[in-house]
């Protein structure tokens, strides 16, 4: 384990003082916890939408070339039966 420390305003503190029975230490490494994995999964987030961005790139690209989608749905389509 390590340790970590921050300041407070004083008032602050004495508001946590009368709660005695709180584990500061606690709670606070749980919020510490909830928040990185909250980032983590943002973090995981931006790499599917960069994926996806590089995918519609290359899909415009090719719709500018004279592909068209609507005929590849219509072709998949036609196999489904």
């Amino acid at each position: 384990m390590s340790t970590v420390s921050f300041r407070v305003p004083r008032d602050l503190k004495r508001r946590m003082e009368k709660l005695r029975e709180a584990n500061w230490s606690e709670l606070l490494r749980n919020y510490v916890v909830r928040l990185l994995e909250v980032e983590e999964r943002r973090k995981k987030d931006f790499e599917k939408i960069r994926l996806a961005s590089t995918e519609i790139d290359a899909l415009r690209e090719l719709s500018q070339q004279g592909w068209k989608g609507s005929e590849v749905v219509i072709e998949w389509r036609k196999l489904r039966r």
